[in-house]
C-alpha cells in the first residue's frame, strides 16, 4: 500500500464502513442552561454495500474534449451523466443490456481514458452507542465528572477552554461537511452556516441561474450531491451532529458549544433519499469544497476500497485539509485499503477515537503506522435536526474535533499552509503511552497545543551574495532563521554559466544562523 508524505512518523490512515447510528436516550443538563432535548431520531435504515447499479466513474486524459468523450462513451455503451468537479472526472450511466464490468473494460481500452471504476457505496463512520455514560462536552473540557457511576479522567480532553483564551474561531474560515447534510435552520447552527457570495443577494438564491459560473445553480448554502439539488438539508442526523461539534455557536445561551464558536459550515450532502452515499458524490463534494475555498473538509465516512476518484479530487484541492474518520470495526487496518483514509495524499489527516479516560474507544479502528491521531469519540453530545441534541459514538464524532481544531488554527494564523496546520495538530497533541501502539503519533488531540505550535513562524531563509568568487570556485551564502526550531535546509542552486547544477544541505540548530551553505568547484 502506498504511503503519503507526513510531517511526523510515516502513516497512512485506514477507515471502514460503519454500522447504524442511534442517539443515546439519557438526558444531560448544563448548569445555567435549559437541558438539551435529546432526539429519538430513527437510525439510518439503509446501509448499502457494493456499487451503485449501472454506474461508473471515469477519468479522461487531459485534453480529451467533449467530442472524444462522447465517442468513447458511445463505443463503451455508456452515457455521460455528470461532471464530478475535477478535470476529466465523469459519472457515466451504463446502458441497458450491458454490464458495468464490460463497459469499464471497453472504456479503459480507449486511448483517451485513464481508468474506469464502479461508483461504490460509501458508509458513515458512526457506531450504534451503548448506554450513555458521560456528561455533555467532556471531550472539550473533562473535569473527571461522573455520570451514572462512571468517572472520567480529568484533562482527558482537547483543552478547548485554554484554546478559547486565544481564539474562538473566525467567520473567515470555511469548513466543508461532506455528510448526510446539515440542518442549517438549527438554532445552534444557523448563525454559522456558509453562504455563497456569488449566489446571494438580489434574488440570486432562487433565480434558477448559475450566477457564479461554478456549474451549480443557486448553490447559496452548499449543494446536495445525493439528489442533485441546491438543498443540502439533513434528514438523517449524522451530518448535523458532525457540524455541531465543529461549529455550534458558542456563548449564545443555547444548547452546546462547538470547537469553534464562530466559523462558516459549508453543508455538502452526499446522501440520497434513502440515506445511501456513493463514491461519485463524495468525490464531487470534495472538488466543490476545494474550488469554493474551504480551508478544511470533514468527511466522517469511508468505504473498503481505494477510490481513484476521491484521490483525484483531494489532489486537486492542495489548499484544503481533509480530515477523515478511521472507522468503527475495532480492527488493525494496517494492510486494509479504505477510502478516503488510506489514500496517498499529503493533505489528509485520519482520526481514531478515544473515551473520557484517554483510552482507545473499543470500537475504533487503529494502526500504529496508519491512523494519525485520536480524538474524543464516545458519548459526544451535539446538534440534531429539528433543534434537538443527542449523544453519538464513533470515529465520525472524533474526526470533527480535529477538523474544528484545524479551523481554530486557520482562524488564529490565516497565513499558515495546510502542511503547517497539519503539523501543528499532530505535534501539538498530547502524547499518551496507552495510544502509542494504536496510532502513528501516539497522541490525543489538544487544541491549545496545536495553537501553540502554530504560533511559531515557519523557518525561513534568504539568499545572500556569493563570496570568495574566483574563476574556479565560489561560496554561496544564505541567512536562515529556524524560529526556535532545529531545521534541515535543502538548497538547489540551479544552473549558472560557470557551474553545473548543485544541491546542498545544511542542518542548523534552533537559533539564528548566518553561514556559508555551499562551496562550488
Amino acid at each position: 500500500m502506498a504511503s503519503r508524505p507526513r510531517i511526523t512518523a510515516a502513516r497512512v490512515l485506514a477507515g471502514a464502513a460503519c454500522a447504524m447510528l442511534l442517539p443515546a436516550v439519557s438526558q444531560a443538563s448544563a448548569p445555567g442552561h435549559q437541558a438539551p432535548r435529546l432526539s429519538h431520531h430513527a437510525a439510518i435504515r439503509t446501509v448499502r454495500h457494493g456499487a451503485v447499479a449501472g454506474e461508473l466513474i471515469v477519468r479522461f486524459a487531459p485534453g480529451v474534449g467533449a467530442a472524444r468523450r462522447a465517442h468513447a462513451a458511445a463505443v463503451a455503451g455508456v452515457s455521460l451523466r455528470r461532471w464530478l468537479g475535477t478535470r476529466g472526472l465523469w459519472l457515466v450511466h451504463v446502458r441497458p443490456g450491458r454490464t458495468a464490468a464490460r463497459a469499464a473494460r471497453a472504456l479503459e481500452r480507449s486511448r483517451g481514458v485513464r481508468w474506469a471504476q464502479p461508483n461504490r457505496y460509501v458508509s458513515l463512520n458512526a457506531t450504534t452507542p451503548d448506554d450513555p455514560m458521560f456528561a455533555q462536552d467532556w471531550g472539550l473540557d473533562n473535569t473527571g465528572q461522573s455520570v451514572q457511576s462512571a468517572t472520567g479522567t480529568a484533562d482527558a480532553d482537547i483543552d478547548a477552554p485554554e484554546a478559547w483564551d486565544q481564539t474562538t474561531g473566525s467567520a473567515n474560515v470555511v469548513v466543508g461537511v461532506v455528510d448526510t447534510g446539515v440542518d442549517y435552520t438549527h438554532a445552534d447552527l444557523a448563525a454559522n452556516i456558509w453562504t455563497n457570495p456569488g449566489e446571494t443577494g438580489g434574488g440570486k438564491e432562487s433565480n434558477g441561474v448559475d450566477d457564479d459560473g461554478n456549474g451549480y445553480v443557486d448553490d447559496w448554502h452548499g449543494w446536495n450531491f445525493g439528489l442533485g439539488t441546491n438543498d443540502p438539508i439533513d434528514l438523517v442526523g449524522h451530518g448535523t451532529h458532525v457540524a455541531g461539534t465543529i461549529g455550534a455557536a458558542g456563548d449564545n445561551g443555547t444548547g452546546v458549544a462547538g470547537v469553534n464558536w464562530n466559523v462558516q459550515i459549508m453543508p455538502l450532502r452526499v446522501a440520497d433519499a434513502n440515506g445511501a452515499l456513493s463514491d461519485a458524490g463524495v468525490a464531487a463534494a470534495f472538488a466543490y469544497a476545494g474550488r469554493m475555498g474551504a480551508q478544511v473538509v470533514n468527511a466522517s465516512l469511508g468505504g473498503s476500497y481505494t477510490s481513484s476518484a476521491e484521490l483525484a479530487a483531494i489532489n486537486g484541492a492542495p489548499n484544503t485539509l481533509f480530515v477523515v474518520s478511521a472507522g468503527n470495526s475495532n480492527q488493525n487496518i494496517k494492510t486494509t485499503a479504505v477510502s478516503p483514509c488510506t489514500l496517498p495524499a499529503a493533505n489528509v489527516v485520519c482520526v481514531g477515537a478515544t473515551g473520557p479516560t484517554d483510552a482507545r474507544a473499543s470500537f475504533s479502528n487503529y494502526a500504529p503506522t496508519q491512523v494519525d491521531i485520536a480524538a474524543p469519540g464516545v458519548n459526544i453530545l451535539s446538534t440534531l435536526p429539528g433543534d434537538q441534541y443527542g449523544y453519538y459514538n464513533g470515529t465520525s464524532m472524533a474526526s470533527p474535533h480535529v477538523a474544528g481544531v484545524a479551523a481554530l488554527v486557520f482562524a488564529a494564523y490565516p497565513t499558515r499552509s495546510v502542511a503547517a496546520v497539519e503539523a501543528a495538530i499532530l505535534n501539538g497533541a498530547d502524547r499518551k503511552t496507552a495510544l502509542t501502539t494504536y496510532f502513528a503519533s501516539g497522541r490525543r488531540l489538544n487544541a491549545a497545543g496545536a495553537l501553540a505550535v502554530a504560533s511559531i513562524p515557519p523557518p525561513d531563509a534568504a539568499l545572500a551574495s556569493p563570496s570568495s568568487v574566483t574563476a574556479a570556485s565560489a561560496t554561496l551564502n544564505a541567512t536562515v532563521n529556524p524560529h526556535g526550531r532545529a531545521a534541515t535546509w535543502l538548497f538547489n542552486w540551479g544552473l549558472t554559466s560557470a557551474y553545473t547544477s548543485h544541491t546542498s544541505q545544511k542542518v542548523t540548530a534552533a537559533g539564528f544562523d548566518v553561514a556559508p551553505i555551499a562551496h562550488l568547484l
